[in-house]
C-alpha cells in the first residue's frame, strides 16, 4: 500500500481494512479529517481517497470513487495471513 500525501514523509501506514468506498488505517503519521491521499491500489492503479475520521492511530478514508470487486480480491490475495488469537 502506497500513499502520497504531500508533507507525509516516510511512515509506516498499515491497512486494517477495505471496503468498495473505504479504507481503514494504522499510521503514527498526524493525518486530520479533510486530509486528502492518493493510494496506489492493485488492479485499481492511484486511487483518490479523503479522511474522514481519526481516533488516536486510526483513520478512516472515504474513496472518491468506489473500487472494483477485483481490486478487493487482488489485496486479498496479497495480504499477509494473520495468527489466530490465543
Amino acid at each position: 500500500l502506497l500513499l502520497d500525501t504531500p508533507g507525509a514523509g516516510d511512515g509506516q501506514v498499515r491497512l486494517l481494512d477495505i471496503a468498495p468506498g473505504g479504507m481503514m488505517l494504522h499510521t503514527d503519521h498526524p493525518f486530520a479529517p479533510g486530509d486528502a491521499l492518493e493510494i496506489e491500489l492493485p488492479e485499481a492503479g492511484t486511487v483518490d481517497a479523503v479522511i474522514v475520521w481519526r481516533r488516536m492511530t486510526l483513520y478512516g478514508c472515504r474513496f472518491a470513487k468506489p473500487i472494483s470487486q477485483a481490486t478487493l480480491a487482488a489485496l486479498q490475495l496479497r495480504a499477509e495471513p494473520q495468527a489466530p488469537p490465543v
